[in-house]
């Protein structure tokens, strides 16, 4: 159930852009802490409405007009459907576990080539304490139906705990470093053995880099579940789900959950 509340916050991690044509972001994910480290690849695909995020084991589409998000495992030939904001969030509204403070810092530098603008935010996780510094930039392909994307995803979650504060970041996400100082009294279950290692090394942090952003056209089946996929029910989630980038689609770098 972890990997799959992993791959969930991935994706909303991730989240954003919108247009008749399609942007496809390759990315870099490092991640360090006190339950390891991994070195992933990740690749967003965004049209329209709807997004698709890629490993190299799972796919989730969140389809904004339907309010629905999918998780796909290749294989088992399963997937998962939920609804997007999944309505188990409502439960944590009080806690505001889930939203970020964005501010726009003035800071501009290149990444991949194109120029971007600084953002900087700080919020609460069920893992603790969230701080992350984003480079977003304008000129980058796509970046335009990024962000029409990006503006309906935010309708879509107003009023909700993953709602953004401040000046939201615009852009196509360049870079994405993010740092998290777990507590573990918050994570109710969590083995000794592991309480011990968040004790002794509590910050995880986490970086996103992307390496190559493009202009196509996808397919209308890169959103649709596989033909042969049988459709499986996801376990109950007790608490909340660590929000990666909350933006959506702004590539987030998301912590590890334990499993």
């Amino acid at each position: 159930m972890k990997k799959a509340i992993i791959l969930i916050a991935g994706a909303l991690l991730a989240l954003t852009t919108t247009a008749m044509a399609g942007v496809i972001l390759d990315q870099e994910v490092t991640s360090e802490g006190p339950f390891g480290s991994s070195n992933t690849k990740r690749t967003l695909q965004i049209q329209g409405h709807q997004q698709k995020v890629l490993n190299a084991k799972n796919s989730v589409i969140t389809d904004l007009d339907r309010g629905v998000m999918i998780l796909i495992d290749p294989a088992k030939k399963t997937y998962t459907e939920m609804p997007f904001p999944p309505a188990h969030f409502s439960m944590n509204q009080a806690a505001g576990s889930f939203r970020v403070k964005f501010k726009k810092t003035g800071k501009h530098q290149t990444a991949n080539g194109y120029p971007c603008d600084e953002y900087v935010g700080s919020g609460h996780t069920m893992m603790g304490d969230y701080t992350v510094t984003g480079c977003f930039s304008k000129q980058a392909p796509g970046a335009a139906d990024y962000i029409a994307f990006d503006k309906a995803l935010e309708a879509k979650l107003k009023g909700t705990p993953m709602e953004t504060e401040g000046a939201r970041p615009e852009g196509v996400p360049l870079l994405l470093n993010s740092r998290t100082k777990v507590d573990a009294q918050s994570m109710p279950g969590l083995p000794p053995e592991k309480a011990k290692a968040v004790a002794s090394h509590p910050n995880m942090t986490s970086s996103t880099r992307t390496t190559s952003v493009k202009v196509a056209a996808l397919p209308a089946d890169t959103f649709s579940v596989p033909a042969g996929y049988s459709k499986t029910e996801l376990p109950p989630m007790g608490g909340a789900m660590p929000p990666g980038h909350p933006p959506v689609g702004k590539s987030g770098a998301l912590p590890k959950v334990p499993e």
